[in-house]
């Protein structure tokens, strides 16, 4: 019993500490994932706080009352009233078999005096009688064993199934010794109790010569009591003894059920709560990765109830944006495919809008700017800064806008209208063609207007030299027809007033002189100046050849040497310049007549400088040309005029010098403009193209 005493405490002992072990790694594991702050942590905590604290009162109160109870019921069990109760019972026990015993020791001393087996030797004889006496009490007193012992000799003796039995030989030995013996025992089988009694035969000498000696079965019912009672009585001293180790024992199984009852609540907060939280957490995480653009996450945790319907719609959800997303990813890669190709349409709109001549300007139906061209920029003489969605009138100067304004307006009325126009910058004069177009939709909705810019000047400045041709022609013509006669008249009033001279008197023949001397000064003059128109009405269809634009500039400049008084030649010509088409004496007096110019425009300058130079431009293929000189400069409302016939800055000039080489450039279809040369003067650029062939 002590053994599985000791066997019970150390697996409860084990229990608890298992219990505990597992309790606290859950505990700890959940303190982790809370510091982690892992999602669900918190609701894990409150379940297993919430749940041991369910579990606590409830279990501590039990155990304390099934340990103070049973504490009690072993104080009980083991105390004073009990171990009366036992002592009591054996006592009665103890008197019960002792008086049965009593009696049969009388019985067996009466026996001796009624076979008057006391006496003499020579009595010790049973006869008839006696024996069926003995017989008669045998039966009577329903004993098992009865026997006479005399000397070596047995004369009466029944129940010898029991002869052999170990208390009896004992009995028989005390009474040898002259002792009584009286006892009572147990059989082989312990619920059987005999009583065992042997009374000495004393001679009268004193010295035993024989015994009697009976046995009794004490009756069943009272021998199965008896022996109840000393079992019961056993086991509770037995218990007794292991009362605090059977203590321990259960104070260990209340702190194992006790665990048990608390690890059961923590283990089942936990399944509840990872029952709640492993899917939300799941769902966290999936529609994280929904955040992240994975759309084929799914979740496929098990959940239960409400949490299964979420799961299952999230889910759906989950479907049906992989769903959308791919027929956005469709949509979206058909439309860059839309937007691609329109972004190369529009830039081969906006190439070609570039590559015009023309100026392009794109507005909305609120008159401002959407697009415009460098064309347009480069007429309008602007930069493109900040020019979308600026007012259109911005780019003209106040004396332009209203009347901008007034064309937008009017094509929006009247459909597409076209106006001449000069605009005024802040160096020069242009003369324009605007065509403003209305844009509408397909149900005739105005969305805005396209502003057409073509600078006209270059055909206003050929019209008006053509014009000036005819005229000069003209003006030769008849100027001409009058001349010759003034002039022979003229002549023939000096040859005549020579030959009367004698006659006339000296004064009259000194104005004579004079008047012809005018005479023939102006008309010679006028005849000059014929002439000059005539070169400029007249001037020869160039003949162009290939040719090399430094070797014809050098060549001019060799006309100069010693001719330039005090004026700095400085050249700049550019290093293997491809052939162009040119006229080379045409060419030469363009370069004779700008040189002139230079040379007179720095007569009063203090400094008196000549740059001459050449370049090769790739982008543009073309050679320009710039000769510029620090005279005193031309105003920049005379510069627009300065290529016109008859227009000159100078009193004596005739204002055809600059007109023909504008005619020779054009002639050489290259092109010839004026800046102001810094920091003072007057600069002439001259771009001519180069052969076709080289740019092939």
């Amino acid at each position: 019993d002590t053994l599985i005493l000791y066997a019970l405490s150390s697996i409860n002992f084990i229990a608890s500490l298992v219990l505990l072990t597992i309790l606290t790694r859950n505990l700890l594991k959940l303190r982790r994932e809370r510091a982690e702050q892992r999602l669900g942590s918190k609701f894990k905590t409150k379940m297993v706080v919430f749940s041991i604290g369910i579990s606590l009162l409830p279990g501590i109160l039990q155990f304390f009352f099934a340990y103070g109870l049973l504490n009690t019921s072993l104080d009980i069990w083991f105390g004073s009233p009990t171990s009366k109760f036992y002592a009591s019972a054996n006592n009665m026990q103890q008197i019960f078999l002792q008086r049965e015993l009593e009696d049969l020791a009388k019985l067996s001393r009466t026996l001796l005096r009624l076979t008057n087996l006391r006496g003499q030797q020579q009595n010790l004889i049973l006869d008839e009688d006696e024996k069926r006496l003995l017989q008669r009490e045998y039966n009577n007193q329903q004993l098992r064993f009865l026997a006479v012992n005399l000397s070596d000799t047995t004369p009466f003796s029944q129940g010898e199934d029991i002869s052999q039995l170990k208390e009896l030989i004992q009995a028989k030995e005390q009474v040898k010794l002259g002792n009584t013996y009286a006892r009572w025992i147990n059989g082989d089988d312990l619920r059987i109790i005999y009583l065992v009694v042997g009374q000495p035969i004393i001679e009268s000498t004193r010295d035993p010569i024989g015994g009697i000696f009976l046995v009794k079965q004490i009756p069943q019912n009272l021998a199965d009591s008896f022996v109840a009672v000393i079992k019961q009585s056993e086991d509770r001293d037995r218990l007794s003894r292991n009362a605090k180790q059977f203590k321990i024992t259960n104070l260990y199984l209340l702190g194992a059920m006790t665990l048990l009852l608390i690890f059961a609540a923590t283990w089942i907060a936990l399944y509840v709560a990872s029952g709640i939280t492993i899917p939300i957490q799941a769902l966290a995480e999936a529609t994280q990765a929904l955040t992240r653009g994975n759309y084929d996450i799914r979740v496929l945790c098990p959940a239960e109830d409400e949490l299964a319907a979420l799961v299952q719609s999230f889910n759906q959800m989950a479907a049906q944006l992989s769903e959308n997303r791919y027929n956005l990813e469709l949509a979206a890669k058909e439309q860059r495919e839309t937007n691609r190709a329109l972004e190369e349409r529009r830039r081969y709109i906006e190439t070609i809008l570039q590559s015009l001549s023309t100026g392009i300007i794109s507005l909305d139906s609120e008159h401002l700017m959407i697009t415009i061209n460098q064309a347009a920029l480069n007429i309008l003489q602007c930069e493109q800064v900040a020019i979308a969605r600026t007012p259109v009138d911005r780019l003209f100067n106040s004396a332009n806008q209203e009347e901008v304004l007034r064309l937008v307006r009017k094509a929006r009325r009247a459909g597409q209208v076209n106006r001449e126009m000069e605009i005024h910058s802040q160096t020069s004069l242009l003369h324009t063609s605007i065509t403003v177009t209305p844009l509408r939709d397909k149900n005739g909705i105005f969305q805005g207007s396209v502003l057409m810019i073509e600078d006209i000047s270059g055909l206003i400045t050929a019209q008006r030299s053509a014009v000036w041709s005819e005229v000069a022609r003209r003006m030769a013509h008849e100027i001409k027809n009058p001349l010759t006669p003034i002039q022979l008249c003229a002549e023939r009033i000096a040859k005549n007033s020579q030959k009367v001279s004698d006659k006339l008197e000296q004064k009259y023949i000194q104005v004579v002189e004079e008047c012809t001397t005018t005479i023939k000064q102006e008309v010679a003059t006028l005849q000059r100046m014929v002439d000059e128109f005539s070169r400029f009405a007249r001037l020869p269809q160039a003949q162009l050849k290939a040719g090399d634009l430094n070797e014809v500039a050098q060549e001019t400049l060799k006309l100069y040497e010693d001719r330039l008084d005090d004026i700095k030649l400085q050249t700049s010509f550019g290093q293997n310049l491809p052939p162009i088409n040119l006229d080379k004496e045409q060419v030469k007096r363009t370069l004779v007549n700008l040189i002139d110019n230079a040379a007179e425009a720095m007569l009063n300058a203090p400094e008196r400088i000549l740059s001459i130079s050449t370049e090769y431009l790739n982008e543009q293929d073309v050679i320009r040309l710039t000769l510029s000189d620090t005279g005193h400069g031309i105003n920049p409302e005379d510069r627009e005029k300065l290529f016109h016939p008859y227009f000159s800055t100078r009193k004596r000039g005739t204002g055809l010098g600059l007109a023909i080489v504008s005619h020779i450039i054009t002639d050489h279809l290259g092109k010839i403009q004026v800046e102001d040369n810094k920091p003072c003067g007057i600069k002439f650029i001259i771009e001519l193209p180069i052969i076709a062939s080289r740019v092939e």
